[in-house]
């Protein structure tokens, strides 16, 4: 670590991000690991497929308008 400031080399950033990545990964994901754990194997996959079709286009908005937002936060531009 160079730089006591650097937000590059700093190890407990880059944990910080990768934690707060993991988060949104599981939050976003959680209802369809949920569905797969309680459903029978015959309608497993046609739920899961309508269900992530429907679900994929608002998570992906959500997950993408928040990901920009946060990185604003967390990693101005000099």
């Amino acid at each position: 670590m160079r730089l006591y400031n650097s937000r590059i080399l700093n190890p407990f950033y880059s944990i910080f991000l990768l934690h707060l990545y993991v988060i949104e990964f599981v939050n976003s994901h959680q209802e369809v690991l949920f569905d797969l754990s309680k459903a029978t194997p015959a309608t497993r996959w046609d739920s899961l497929a309508l269900k992530h079709d429907r679900d994929d286009v608002v998570s992906l908005l959500n997950t993408s308008a928040r990901r920009r937002l946060l990185l604003r936060r967390l990693l101005p531009i000099f």
